[in-house]
Formats: C-alpha cells, sequence, structure tokens
C-alpha cells in the first residue's frame, strides 16, 4: 500500500517532467524563430527620361544655342549631343528686315564650334526684332565714319544688325557691351569685333580663316541672332 509520501514524490516527479517538456518546446521553437530567413522586397521607380524643350522663331529645332546660364561671355558652354547646324548654308549675302525694328540693346557674345559648323550668337536685351545686311569683305570699315577696321583672321564676314540703337541714356549704356568689344574665336573664327554703332544699327565684324558658307537665323526668349559658319 503506498504511502501519502509516496503520491507526493510521484506528483512532484511527474510536475517536474512537465517543466523540462515546456521548457524544451519554448527553446525550440525559439531557435527555429531565429533561424528562419527573412525576405526583403526593393522597389525601384523608373526615373523619367530628361527631356529639354526648345524655342525658336523658325521652324528648326534650336537645341544648339547653348546654355546661356553658365558660359562665360565671349564663349559656350559645353554643347549638347547631336546640335545641329540652323539654317540653309551658303556664300550669299543676306538680308532680313523685319517689320516694326526694335529698340534693342546688344548685351552678349557668344562663340562656340561643333561638329561641322562653328556658330556665333548675339544676344539682345529690348522690345522688337532685329534686322540685318551681312557680306564678306578683306578690308570692313566702321559704319558712320568709314575708317578701316583691324581684325584678326584672313577675311571679315561683316553682319550690320538693325534695330539697335546707340546707347544714350545711362539704362542701355549699362545694358550694352563696350563699343569696340573683341571676343576671341573658336574653330574657324578668329575673332569676332564690335565695329561701332551708327543710324540704329550696329555693326560686328566675324574675321574668318577663309570665306565659308554660313546662315542667319533669328532666335527668341531671349532675342538673339546666330550665325552659323560651315566647317
Amino acid at each position: 500500500m503506498k504511502t501519502p509520501r509516496t503520491f507526493l514524490s510521484l506528483a512532484a516527479t511527474i510536475i517536474t517532467s512537465g517543466l523540462v517538456l515546456s521548457a524544451c518546446a519554448t527553446a525550440d521553437n525559439t531557435d527555429n524563430s531565429a533561424q528562419r530567413p527573412t525576405s526583403t522586397v526593393t522597389s525601384t521607380s523608373p526615373q523619367p527620361a530628361e527631356t529639354t524643350e526648345n524655342k525658336t522663331t523658325t521652324k528648326t529645332n534650336d537645341a544648339q544655342d547653348t546654355s546661356r546660364t553658365t558660359a562665360a561671355r565671349g564663349q559656350e558652354s559645353a554643347q549638347p549631343t547631336g546640335a545641329q547646324m540652323l539654317g540653309t548654308p551658303s556664300m550669299e549675302d543676306r538680308q532680313d528686315l523685319p517689320d516694326g525694328l526694335g529698340d534693342l540693346s546688344p548685351t552678349d557674345v557668344r562663340i562656340g564650334t561643333h561638329q561641322g559648323f562653328d556658330r556665333v550668337v548675339f544676344e539682345f536685351a529690348g522690345v522688337g526684332k532685329p534686322g540685318w545686311f551681312t557680306h564678306y569683305t578683306d578690308t570692313p570699315a566702321q559704319p558712320g565714319s568709314g575708317f578701316p577696321v583691324e581684325y584678326q583672321g584672313n577675311t571679315a564676314l561683316n553682319i550690320a544688325i538693325e534695330g539697335t540703337p546707340a546707347p544714350i541714356d545711362p539704362q542701355k549704356q549699362a545694358q550694352w557691351i563696350d563699343l569696340n568689344a573683341s571676343f576671341p574665336g573658336a574653330g574657324s573664327v578668329a575673332e569676332v569685333k564690335l565695329a561701332g554703332a551708327f543710324e540704329a544699327q550696329s555693326k560686328f565684324i566675324i574675321g574668318l580663316d577663309k570665306p565659308r558658307p554660313y546662315s542667319v537665323t533669328r532666335l527668341e526668349n531671349p532675342t538673339r541672332v546666330v550665325v552659323d559658319i560651315q566647317k
């Protein structure tokens, strides 16, 4: 016959065994949880393609007049890939006189060289549209006085820009580039020089290594006259 002490001993043994089994189960669950591999999901959104919007007064895209904001005066900054010559180049004299010539001030001249052509950009502030006359000569002269103009290069492409009266009031004087200013060239362009202003016309001389076919294009926002010279 079993005594009460024997029952107590059996009960203690059963309880102790249960606690041990419970602890083992908990440890197994913890180990399994720690060893379970985790998954990571990475979401990548596609980046929009870069686009460039260019505006001109012609039917030709102007991806070519380069970044005005970063270019130093007299120089164009790095040219975007795929630059193309504007207009149709030829050796002929050019003339363009829009209705209602403007009241404009030349504020900057930039020269750059690109694959297949060199470019000269004249930029203006003011109102209206600029016009122009162009021709080749070896002996350029100042407007009004007719005095000869010295320049770098073997021949000169004269471009007389209409609608650009000489600065009289202080505001326009501050906008204008320096009279008789000279800008270093690039490529076939040896130099660009302002020969003077007379009767609402400013005359620039583009010194070249030799006569080359060229085109002249008017652009807006801001107002520019672009001369592209074929290599």
